[in-house]
């Protein structure tokens, strides 16, 4: 992956950074890093979901509205802004941290920080990453997730009921 170079902090469960590292270091050693993910709602209370490009980590998978790593020094808010207006060319929205959640999958460890915002207006796609994406009734949402399609692991763990539902 072209973002293997990314240096990120790494940090230990209490997320205490204790020092950094390349992002290929980092998975190859099962190091703990850092990752944000936004869950962006229109003002109907649909949910923003993104389709990923066949260049990115989980090809063709259902991802949240916007999420990476967090680099090295970057705070997780700063990380979510970027990978907003990156991803989907979302700028200058309010923004809440929800929670802060310890994953795991494939025998590596992750701390996802998950945010949501309210915006309608997603514009701007980078197809270098995003294939495409849609607005989501909840009832969709769960559907996506009890179902056949291809959901991120991540999506999948930290997408919870209270998320989903809070207003």
């Amino acid at each position: 992956m072209a973002n293997d170079d990314l240096v990120v902090d790494i940090v230990n469960i209490k997320d205490e950074v204790i020092r950094t590292a390349t992002l290929r270091e980092a998975r190859e050693k099962r190091l703990i890093y850092r990752i944000v993910q936004i869950l962006i709602f229109d003002k109907s209370g649909r949910l923003y979901l993104q389709k990923r490009s066949n260049n990115v980590r989980y090809p063709g998978y259902i991802m949240a509205s916007a999420g990476g790593h967090v680099d090295a020094g970057e705070t997780y808010e700063i990380a979510a802004r970027r990978e907003l207006a990156e991803e989907i060319g979302v700028i200058d929205i309010p923004i809440e941290l929800v929670k802060v959640s310890i994953f795991k999958h494939d025998e590596h460890t992750r701390l996802v920080a998950t945010f949501r915002g309210e915006t309608d207006d997603v514009c701007n796609l980078n197809h270098k990453e995003v294939e495409s994406g849609r607005f989501y009734i909840i009832n969709e949402v769960i559907e996506l997730l009890n179902g056949k399609e291809n959901i991120s692991p991540i999506l999948l763990q930290t997408l919870t009921p209270d998320i989903i539902k809070k207003k």
